[in-house]
């Protein structure tokens, strides 16, 4: 491996303007194909990526890797170079795409990515050697059996005991303080099954109920292998037609009618839609969401693109109501939140009284951990089968192409990778998540009250994982 320059070296040469040499910068433009290893930042999140840059058909192409996202080969477009001028775009949707804009100077290739309004900075240097695997990190379920459960309270430990890095533990949680400026509200790390870390902010509880948002999303996907073992769906290649009958009466397009459970499960459906873009708040306030859901232009066939929406999930869950004759937040406090001592405290509904499918759930931090403490498990709580251990299984498992900055995505939970261990995740808006890392056997959960950038908590959720090193596991 060849020597080269510190970053820190690098971008100080960039942003000064000049080679760093005495005399005129060389005639010859910098070489742009090969490796480039580096990160991509917008407020509030830093993502670490390399991009390999190429010619094919005689023009410039690429693509990026996101390790801690699982996702590799994401194609590069437009690619183009004129002198040290260097642009292209990563398409992260069917409607949503990163456009890159920087200069190549000897080792650096520095600018700035802008997506709807939002702007951040990239950051890469010439890399002439792979950086980290590129296979994904198979998931791996805690193998030993548990010697005690949650009860009303949560068996307790400290972290040494547990095979957790005290000092890294607290720079994790530092850093996560810092990130979310005061607005966090919950923090809980869980261990071996055990609470090793529990502290609240800005007057929070305990008792006190949260707004968990998108992770209300999980929760309907675990309602929905339920429904499924109890025979409320036939399958998840049922047509979402035969269960919202009433619904569909009006819908003649045949793409509409093709649409399966398992396209709302990941997100694939094809109707077109902008995630807390304007039409969003129209659809929320209308008298029907899922009639007006289904009113939605067609954007791609179903199952060819991934499209975060919660006019999606939102169908799956007046699919829910319909199929058990029943309110989703009574079938989900019997079927799923009773058997593991937590409860709902409130759940809005949207239109006629079907709770909404994607947000606007409030838990406790404590309940929020029960639920990751039970996926974490397989869908096993105690000696019950709470939820089919196949389909907690299936859901963690890629489906569908996500979201690079993110994660791959599964049925209704992200799926990402933290170093070489696989994890999934619930996340909602303003900083909600439930962070489960099955071959570490730890669970970590935070509440915050965010409207900043930092609306997702999923990049600081690694240095939580870098408290479990393999190291301190095997002393344990």
């Amino acid at each position: 491996m060849t020597a080269r320059a510190p970053l820190s070296t690098v971008l100080a040469l960039v942003l000064a303007g000049t080679d760093g040499s005495a005399g005129p910068a060389p005639a010859a433009a910098p070489e742009l194909k090969g490796v480039w290893n580096g990160v991509v930042r917008f407020p509030g999140l830093e993502v670490p990526a390399r991009i390999r840059l190429f010619e094919a058909d005689g023009a410039l192409a690429g693509a990026m890797d996101v390790p801690s996202s699982r996702s590799f080969d994401l194609p590069l477009e437009s690619v183009s170079r004129d002198g040290a001028q260097v642009r292209f775009e990563l398409p992260v949707s069917a409607s949503r795409r990163l456009r890159f804009d920087g200069k190549v100077r000897d080792l650096a290739l520095a600018g700035t990515v802008r997506s709807r309004g939002a702007e951040g900075e990239f950051t890469f240097t010439r890399f002439d050697g792979p950086p980290y695997a590129t296979a994904e990190a198979s998931m791996e379920w805690p193998a030993r059996p548990r010697d005690a459960w949650p009860a009303r309270d949560w068996p307790t430990s400290t972290p040494d005991a547990e095979g957790l890095d005290a000092g890294r533990l607290a720079a994790a949680i530092g850093r996560l303080e810092t990130a979310t400026g005061g607005a966090l509200r919950a923090l809980l790390v869980v261990k071996n099954g055990r609470l090793v870390f529990e502290r609240y902010y800005a007057e929070a509880r305990a008792d006190t109920p949260f707004n968990v948002k998108s992770v209300g999303k999980s929760v309907v996907s675990a309602l929905t292998g339920i429904a499924l073992e109890r025979g409320l769906f036939r399958g998840t290649d049922q047509r979402l037609e035969e269960i919202l009958k009433e619904q569909f009466r009006s819908i003649d397009d045949a793409r509409k009618r093709a649409m399966t459970l398992e396209h709302l499960l990941t997100m694939t459906a094809g109707l077109e839609w902008l995630e807390n873009g304007p039409f969003m708040f129209d659809w929320v306030r209308s008298a029907d969401a899922a009639q007006t859901a289904l009113s939605l232009e067609m954007a791609a066939e179903p199952g060819r693109e991934f499209e975060y929406s919660s006019a999606v999930s939102h169908l799956l869950a007046a699919g829910l109501a319909t199929a058990g004759r029943t309110r989703v937040r009574d079938f989900a406090q019997e079927a799923l939140f009773t058997p593991i001592g937590a409860r709902i405290h409130r759940w809005d509904s949207l239109g006629p009284g079907i709770e909404f499918g994607g947000s606007e759930l409030f838990l406790t931090a404590r309940d929020l951990a029960r639920f990751g403490f039970l996926y974490l498990n397989r869908g096993l709580w105690e000696e019950r089968q709470v939820v089919p251990r196949a389909w907690v299984e299936e859901s963690v498992r890629v489906h569908a192409r996500g979201d690079p900055f993110l994660g791959r995505y599964g049925y209704l939970w992200w799926l990402g990778q933290d170093g070489s261990r696989a994890s999934f995740f619930a996340s909602g808006a303003h900083g909600q998540i439930v962070h489960v890392v099955p071959s570490a056997d730890l669970l970590v959960v935070a509440c915050s009250s965010t409207r900043s950038a930092v609306h997702h908590l999923r990049p600081f959720m690694s240095a939580f994982v870098e408290a479990a090193s393999p190291a301190r596991e095997e002393a344990r």
